[in-house]
């Protein structure tokens, strides 16, 4: 389908050929009729734009751009009412809204192929493949866990042990797989869960401030709190949440949150959270840093 990006009504802005515009048109299904102009983001004169003649035509919606230019009051797009907006936030620049840029013109081109019969089977497609992934994982990590179970300092078999193998297994091996496994699982979770609610492939934990938060709380209970064991994982939990809470304040605006805001909110925080960490560790006699540093071993020898 022919169809006509208009980035910009008076003077009139159009897509070219080094445009992500161009790709993303061509993955919903249409053929941006100016593929082929040098620049990437032209302007075209009225005689240039007459010759086009597209079928659809694409506003990238703003305060100025939200009607064709007259140019194409003839076109086939004007005449069978194939004028589509979309919001220029979505277009304007790469990034994770391009996906919803790109359902919402795909829709607008093939609608027949959104139907409610589609839409269930590709549903039940995505369904099947999430089925097979997951389960292709899982069997992974069975075969993962079995390697670490028998590969180690001291090689074990899968049966026949003898007292101090088991002892090896049992006491010594198992749980650290286990704890392994679940702090993995745990860190896999909250990078997921991150880059879903914020729509961003390169969000985790610490780009948002709360590993350094928890860092932080760290490192204050094993200075203030030290004889008390409990302290450190209350105040890492503490200072994860105290540090969320502060990005999320000052991601706030009268406007509301966007994502932006809330990813440059986090970077400031994990500076500065940075900062009081490393002021903290100079000021410790150098027993006492290396206790930090290495300490939570102790974690694991307790896995025993």
């Amino acid at each position: 389908i022919p169809v006509f990006v208009q980035i910009s009504k008076e003077p009139l802005f159009t897509i070219g050929r080094g445009s992500f515009l161009n790709d993303l048109i061509s993955e919903a299904g249409g053929r941006s009729v100016t593929e082929t102009v040098a620049t990437s983001y032209p302007k075209l004169s009225k005689e240039t734009a007459l010759a086009l003649n597209p079928e659809v035509i694409i506003l990238s919606a703003s305060d100025d751009n939200r009607e064709p230019n007259e140019v194409f009051r003839n076109s086939p797009a004007v005449k069978n009412g194939r004028v589509y907006r979309i919001d220029a936030d979505l277009m304007s620049r790469p990034g994770p809204r391009l996906v919803d840029a790109l359902e919402q013109i795909a829709k607008l081109l093939h609608p027949e192929k959104f139907k409610s019969g589609f839409n269930a089977e590709i549903a039940e497609d995505a369904e099947n493949r999430a089925m097979l992934l997951g389960g292709g994982l899982f069997l992974l990590l069975v075969i993962v866990l079995i390697a670490a179970v028998m590969l180690g300092a001291e090689r074990l078999p899968l049966f026949d042990l003898s007292e101090q193998q088991q002892s090896i297994l049992f006491d010594i091996r198992i749980p650290r797989i286990l704890l392994g496994a679940c702090v993995g699982a745990s860190l896999a979770v909250a990078g997921a869960g991150l880059q879903s609610l914020l729509r961003n492939p390169l969000a985790e934990p610490y780009l948002l401030g709360v590993s350094n938060g928890a860092a932080l709380g760290t490192l204050i209970a094993f200075v203030l709190f030290q004889q008390f064991e409990f302290a450190r994982p209350v105040m890492a939990f503490a200072g994860a949440a105290l540090a969320s809470v502060v990005v999320y304040q000052m991601a706030r605006s009268r406007a509301g949150m966007n994502v932006e805001r809330l990813v440059l909110s986090g970077v400031i925080v994990t500076t500065f959270l940075s900062s009081v960490i490393v002021m903290l560790t100079t000021v410790l006699d150098a027993t006492r840093l290396r206790s930090f540093t290495f300490g939570y071993s102790a974690i694991f020898r307790k896995a025993r």
